[in-house]
């Protein structure tokens, strides 16, 4: 809510990045008024979109990891699926 880089937000809270991508991700699935964009963008959720249908919805998120052969890490696999459940 104050603007600040993902970064910035760790450093503050004493936390490292990706704890606070999972924090986001909760929060904006749980319905909290969350920018989600300004941590990822609407391509990076298509092609989760798009492997979700291929992979039959995995539970885990390592078959996406695999999937996108290590290219997108695990906090923005979570974040775009956080993204298609709230839809």
């Amino acid at each position: 809510k104050e603007g600040l880089a993902l970064e910035e937000i760790a450093e503050k809270r004493g936390l490292k990045p990706t704890t606070i991508f999972f924090h986001i991700a909760k929060l904006y699935r749980d319905g909290e008024e969350v920018d989600i964009y300004k941590f990822i963008t609407k391509q990076e959720v298509e092609s989760v979109r798009k492997a979700k249908v291929i992979l039959e919805g995995p539970e885990a998120l390592k078959p996406y990891f695999d999937h996108f052969e290590e290219q997108m890490g695990y906090d923005k696999i979570r974040m775009a699926l956080s993204v298609l459940e709230r839809e």
